[in-house]
């Protein structure tokens, strides 16, 4: 998902209203296939939206009006370019931004080339009105440009004669007085914003490559009290041109932006410039990071529990304890730049098991990487110590991948050791390292050792045991030899040995392998 688009701003002005409902976030009205809405949260509470409802039905000429869903009467005009879509069975967590694709997923796709969490056209559910077979738009082309209205809403179908707008916005100037909103006057409604009031307050059209985005969750302008919003504001009295902004894209939704951070999954090592990071947090809109809503350490120096939350750590342990005592599979995971451990919590599912587990390698004893994931989970205390609960295997996900010992590639064929060290000559004063692979047999423990030309031992770089036998590229992560020897001293500079030995735990058979390497000095 693409998370917390936004938020932070200084308050300003004399009337404002914090909005205590979602909201719109952002709005993108052209090209066609780039139209698209997101709404955030900012709330504390995870908000359910099958009752919540996204309409641009406001037409003051034919008099269709989404408010009058109820009735079903004059409610919605059977025109391909308009809609009243209800939202699936599908919650928004508090800080939450949820992506609106308003075609399909796959022109999203062509023209962001990300996905969008739902779309209008294939996720979204029709009203319920007489008469009308769908309340889906058919349309290539849903919003208008120059002028329109957009309006979130919420209708809880059977209890309830009359809708609750959630939030509003309008486009175009003077083209508001024709798809504006007003209820004034309307049965069962209070009084809205006049439309003259609404076309001042609002901004101009944009154009390809521009959105409206919101500027923080301040609805500025907008009355608190006496109006139709769910929580009792009158939406329709915001002051958009002070609360919203149109912006030139420079991020995720353009060609040539992207993730920038090269342990994300999103990286995206073509991207010319960073996408958006409207939430300051260092990780762009693009990146997976994104979603990261606390820290290890926020979570085990602070105070409070029972809250969802996603962080990042290393997995540093994994121990089963459902034998004999019914507890939890509990992975540890490591801030490494705090030092602080939280315990991750599973107990109605199997990690270990690859059949039954997509993240079993994570924790398999035989994997030489180590793993930064992302997590999501339940924030408890047990016995004094914070620990966090997962529900299920797709609220871990791997994040970057490490190798301190080499990257394993497994190869059936090979049954006796050999050692290549880089053809190169490495100066270490200058922190030059030398990158090395070997390949082992199956069963066996492998030793690596430097020597000098002396036989004098030096350092040794390996002492393991291999199940199955493949070859180990150690290239990156610092898992190539660094040119000091046992010390943490920097050799001095000459030809040296680099030696592998292996023995297989079953036969006894021995294998090994030597090779040159040259350590040199800058002058």
């Amino acid at each position: 998902m693409i998370k917390n688009i936004f938020l932070t701003l200084a308050t300003f002005g004399f009337l404002i209203a914090e909005a205590d409902h979602i909201i719109f976030s952002r709005i993108t009205t052209t090209p066609n296939d780039a139209e698209m809405v997101a709404i955030y949260n900012p709330t504390s509470t995870t908000i359910n939206l099958s009752k919540y409802y996204l309409s641009d039905v406001s037409e003051n000429i034919t008099g269709s009006h989404y408010y009058n869903l109820p009735s079903g009467i004059n409610c919605f005009p059977e025109s391909g370019s308009d809609f009243i879509a209800r939202f699936p069975n599908i919650d928004i967590a508090p800080n939450q931004t949820i992506t609106i694709g308003l075609h399909d997923a796959v022109s999203f796709n062509n023209y962001y080339s990300i996905n969008p969490d739902i779309t209008l056209q294939e996720d979204m559910l029709s009203a319920d009105v007489d008469g009308s077979d769908s309340t889906i738009g058919s349309n290539s082309n849903l919003l208008i440009d120059n002028y329109e209205s957009l309006i979130l809403f919420y209708w809880d179908d059977g209890n309830s004669q009359i809708v609750q707008d959630v939030d509003y916005f309008v486009w175009g100037g003077p083209g508001v007085p024709y798809y504006g909103i007003n209820k004034t006057g309307v049965d069962g409604y209070l009084d809205d914003t006049s439309f003259d009031i609404q076309a001042n307050n609002a901004l101009e059209s944009i154009d390809e490559g521009q959105s409206y985005i919101r500027n923080s969750n301040i609805e500025n302008g907008e009355s608190n009290q006496n109006g139709n919003g769910i929580t009792g504001h009158d939406e329709t009295s915001e002051i958009f041109i002070e609360s919203w902004s149109i912006i030139t894209e420079n991020g995720c939704f353009v060609p040539d932006c992207g993730c920038l951070i090269p342990e994300d999954p999103n990286y995206d090592e073509n991207a010319e410039v960073s996408c958006l990071d409207a939430n300051d947090n260092g990780y762009g809109d693009c990146c997976v990071a994104n979603s990261i809503t606390h820290t290890i350490e926020d979570i085990v120096m602070g105070s409070a529990e029972g809250f969802v939350a996603t962080i990042r750590g290393t997995i540093i342990s994994f121990g089963d304890y459902r034998e004999p005592n019914n507890g939890p599979q509990v992975i540890e995971l490591l801030d490494s730049q705090t030092g602080h451990v939280i315990d991750l919590v599973i107990w109605d599912w199997d990690v270990i098991t690859p059949t039954e587990s997509n993240i079993a390698y994570m924790v398999d004893p035989s994997n030489l990487a180590e793993y930064v994931v992302l997590a999501e989970g339940l924030v408890g205390i047990y016995n004094g110590s914070f620990q966090f609960e997962i529900v299920g295997e797709n609220d871990i996900e791997e994040y970057y991948a490490y190798y301190p010992q080499g990257q394993f590639i497994q190869n059936d064929d090979i049954n006796k050791v050999m050692i290549s060290p880089a053809p190169f000559v490495i100066i270490p004063t200058l922190g030059e390292r030398l990158d090395y692979s070997f390949s082992v047999p199956s069963n066996s423990k492998v030793v690596i050792r430097i020597f000098d030309m002396n036989g004098n031992f030096v350092t040794s770089l390996l002492d393991d045991f291999f199940i199955s036998s493949g070859t180990i590229e150690r290239y990156e992560d610092k898992a190539d030899w660094d040119g000091k020897d046992h010390h943490g001293q920097i050799v001095a500079p000459g030809t040296y040995l680099m030696h592998i030995e292996a023995t297989n735990w079953q036969t006894g058979e021995y294998s090994y392998d030597m090779a040159p390497v040259v350590v040199g000095v800058y002058k």
